[in-house]
């Protein structure tokens, strides 16, 4: 018998790719003179992934380091200490592809509604794991084909699924559970991975008690909210002044979330009863 061959076939006009692998009849033995199984091309298995970094402002956590997975057509902060793009290319079934095969062409587009801030570059998606970055340049349009990749996808109802499944867990006594359910996402194909950055500061966190007593608490080192008590959030969100670009999972909105409770903000100021 001859020696195994892993075979790899790429579209590179749509980004279709296809491996399999075949026996040789012979170790003399040419692959065109060897049978092998039919090879299906479908989008590639490729992930880009944006995380931030940031640390905790305010709080009984200030200071503390955060890692986040921002969601296709999520967002960050101005206030992030950066955000990381990465791409995590690899074969249908999960293994490693070949680290000399030819590489994908990435761009990675910035805009800012301000034509001397914005920029765009191109960089090299290499098979396995990367961490990639772009060089100077203007922000023209999109282009005009695409190869598709995989973008994470926020799915509300597994989220809220995998917290009940936590709280029960805990009302059942099971030990060493997390604190909290991380969020669920699910990876779809996207012609790009978008997501916005926003200038967002809290200038006030304004408790008041039963009695009436209002303290603005948003500085203290042990703050303190208490049931019955109203809080109103005084805040800044700013955003580019430019559209942003066609989205797939329709209207945008700014979900805050405060002791479990979601508020969807529509103005510069939130009133939380408790």
């Amino acid at each position: 018998m001859g020696e195994v061959v892993r075979v790899i076939a790429i579209n590179r006009k749509t980004g279709y790719i296809g491996s399999t692998k075949i026996r040789l009849a012979s170790l003399y033995s040419e692959l065109e003179n060897t049978t092998a199984n039919d090879m299906v091309l479908r989008p590639h298995n490729l992930k880009v992934i944006a995380t931030r970094d940031f640390k905790v402002e305010a709080g009984l956590e200030k200071g503390e380091k955060r890692i986040q997975l921002i969601g296709s057509e999520g967002a960050g902060l101005t206030s992030d200490n950066y955000v990381k793009i990465q791409t995590v290319w690899l074969d249908e079934d999960g293994s490693v592809l070949p680290e000399d095969l030819p590489d994908y062409t990435g761009r990675l587009a910035i805009s800012t509604g301000n034509a001397t801030e914005d920029f765009s570059g191109n960089f090299e998606i290499k098979p396995s794991f990367e961490n990639d970055g772009a060089g100077p340049g203007k922000l023209q349009t999109r282009p005009a084909k695409y190869v598709p990749i995989k973008v994470p996808v926020f799915n509300e109802l597994d989220t809220l699924d995998a917290q009940n499944a936590l709280r029960d867990a805990r009302q059942q006594g099971i030990e060493n559970l997390p604190d909290k359910a991380a969020a669920v996402y699910h990876w779809v194909y996207r012609p790009e991975m978008q997501f916005n950055v926003f200038d967002w500061k809290v200038q006030q966190i304004l408790r008041t008690t039963d009695e009436g007593n209002a303290t603005n608490i948003i500085n203290l080192d042990k703050p303190v909210i208490g049931s019955g008590d109203v809080i109103d959030i005084f805040f800044t969100l700013m955003e580019q002044a430019e559209p942003e670009l066609a989205r797939f999972s329709g209207a945008r909105e700014l979900i805050l979330e405060i002791g479990g409770q979601e508020i969807q903000i529509l103005q510069q100021m939130i009133k939380l009863h408790l």
